[in-house]
Parts: structure tokens; sequence; C-alpha cells
């Protein structure tokens, strides 16, 4: 009994695999793949004591049927039954659709991907240890609009923006959806991939950095994201004097760490003390940088660098954002390292204290 159902968990790997056409499909495959390894450790537990548990935990699933269950006492099946009751539930809730779903619904307007994922991530209504929450919840959708079709509760209203269909204040006409141009697959890809840049930072602190020839920055998607790495980032960047730009540069052959710790030594030294970064290198879910191939259009490319300029210089005329930038901004972590040093210089000043007092 075990033996088929873990055959039928492998065999839905296989057809997701199959299926697969495209990145938002790749996303999701990747963090299938992390979570379904967790799950499996935790569900198949051979011990006697936990067969019960582990039986509802299959019911519950469809993994095995009730009928499979023939011979054992009545009261280890109302067990096993009520075992799949209670998971039905919880893991209802415990699903990135279902947190998706919970957020729209509560907000009763739409929101942007990002701040979908801040809010299920702030609430607590699914756990993640990867490093691109955001990009995940863009992905579930966009396949959640693309395979479901009419029956997906999830509706596009603008770039990276979606709604619950129930919550739209009217129905859309019918003579309008007719009218409408399909979304396709590459329209939804094109989300978090028509920019040329795919990721940025804005006015990061120079003193939240442990400056070395190959220092780490560190930057987080939301709050409660796991940290990344963007010493290795590639792309351009901005020196600031507070506010006040005082020099641009590229990271092409040295990355971006290295050529702001050259900038922490040469004759910019003491003129800046924050800088601004866009960087062209994807990042992965576990938290890595990948450099992606390029394929945008001329008109895409001119709207990225309106947009780059637009963030970075903050003109008043201008009422929002570039039109089509969809790179995702990294708030600033501190460097571990930092937080450490502070706190042995704490422990050290108490010290002296005590032995002052003394």
């Amino acid at each position: 009994m075990f033996e088929a159902a873990l055959q039928a968990e492998l065999a839905d790997f296989k057809a997701r695999a199959t299926a697969a056409a495209g990145p938002n499909d790749m996303w999701l495959i990747e963090e299938y793949l992390r979570n379904k390894r967790r799950e499996i450790d935790r569900k198949y537990d051979y011990q006697y004591s936990q067969l019960p548990t582990v039986f509802g935990i299959l019911l519950r699933e469809g993994r095995i049927q009730e009928t499979q269950l023939h011979g054992l006492a009545e009261e280890k099946l109302l067990c096993i039954r009520h075992v799949a009751s209670i998971l039905k539930v919880y893991f209802m809730e415990k699903s990135w659709k279902a947190a998706i779903i919970k957020v729209l619904e509560e907000s009763g307007s739409p929101l942007h991907y990002t701040d979908i994922s801040e809010q299920i991530l702030s609430r607590g209504y699914y756990e993640t240890d990867g490093a691109t929450p955001a990009a995940t919840v863009n992905a579930q959708i966009a396949s959640s609009i693309k395979h479901d079709a009419e029956k997906s509760p999830f509706i596009r209203v603008g770039k990276g923006i979606f709604a619950l269909k129930t919550t739209l204040a009217a129905p859309i006409p019918a003579v309008t959806q007719k009218q409408q141009k399909p979304i396709t697959e590459s329209m939804l890809d094109a989300e978090t991939s028509d920019s040329i840049i795919r990721s940025f930072g804005m006015y990061w602190q120079r003193d939240l950095v442990v400056w070395r020839n190959d220092p780490k920055l560190f930057g987080k998607q939301q709050a409660a994201s796991k940290p990344i790495d963007f010493g290795k980032q590639k792309g351009i960047y901005i020196l600031y004097d507070h506010h006040t730009a005082v020099y641009v540069g590229r990271s092409v052959e040295r990355p971006l760490g290295k050529r702001l710790f050259e900038h922490t030594v040469n004759r910019l030294g003491g003129r800046w003390n924050r800088f601004s970064w866009f960087g062209l290198l994807d990042v992965t879910d576990d938290g890595g940088l990948l450099e992606a191939p390029f394929s945008n259009s001329l008109s895409s490319i001119i709207a990225s660098l309106e947009a780059l300029l637009i963030e970075a210089l903050e003109p008043p005329q201008n009422r929002k954002r570039g039109d089509d930038f969809s790179a995702i901004e990294y708030i600033q972590a501190v460097d571990p390292e930092l937080r450490e040093r502070e706190i042995q210089s704490t422990l050290r000043s108490i010290e002296q204290k005590m032995r002052g007092g003394s």
C-alpha cells in the first residue's frame, strides 16, 4: 500500500515536469520539489504508533481508498477518518493558492503580487524558506489563469496586479471578454521577465556592509524572506552623498560587491554613504544568482531604461515609475557579521561597567 502511494507521488512529479512549458511552470516545480521532499520525510513514518496518522494523511490526499483498509479494527478506522478530516481543513489553509485567495478576499480589491506575498508571510498564512516568495506567488496565479482558464478564481487587471473574480465590483460583460485578447503564456511570463533589470536596491546604507575585497551585500524581498547575497550581481550602480548622486558606475567584469569596495578606498572613499543598484542577473528561489539569456524587444529595452532613470532620479514631474519596470526591489539586510560585532561590543561594555561597579 505504501509503495503504491509513493509511486503515485512520483507519477505526479513526472506529470508536472512533462507539462512544464515556461518559466512560471519551472518556479512551481522548484517550489513543489522543495516542499515535497520535506513532506515525504514526515509522512512515510513506518512506526506502528504512527500508522493511523500516516493512513489518515494518505486517505486525505486520495493516495489510498478506505476500502484498502479493510480488516482494521473499527476504532483504528475511526481514528484514521478523524485524522483525514482534520488535515483536510489544515492543508486547505496551508497551500499557496489558499493563502493567495485569503489575502485577496480580505483586501476586497486588486493587489500586486509582491503585496500579496508580503501579506501572506506577515500574517502567517503560509511558511516557506524560499528567497523569492513574490515570484512564487506570481507563478502560482499565472499558472492558475493559464491552466484552469475560466475555472481559475483569479483575474489579471494590470501588469502584475490580480484580483479574485468574485470580489470585482461588477462582472466582465461577455462581449468584452470575447473582444479581449486572450492572456497567453508569454504575457504571463512577462510579468517577471520582460524587463532587462531583474532586481534592484535603492539607497542602501554603506555602514550596513562589512567591506572587504569580496563583500557580501545582503537584501531581502520582504522582511520575512530569506536574505540573498547580491555581492556577485552585475549591472549598474549609483553612489550618493545622502540623497545627492555623486557617481554612476557599472559592474560587468568585476561584480557589484567588488566594484563598491574599490570605491571605499579610492578617491571617492569619503564622498558617499549610500548606494543604489540595478541588477541583470536573475534571482533563483534558493537565493542564487543566474545569468539568463536576453530576448527583449527594442521597445522593452527602452521602457526599462526609462523606468530605471525615473526610479534613480525621481523627477518630480513623473507621476509613476516606468511603465514596464517589472523588476523586484530588495530591501537591505544587515550583514550578520555586523550584528555579531555589535553583540560582542555590547557584552564587553556591560562587562567593563560591572567591573567598574565592583
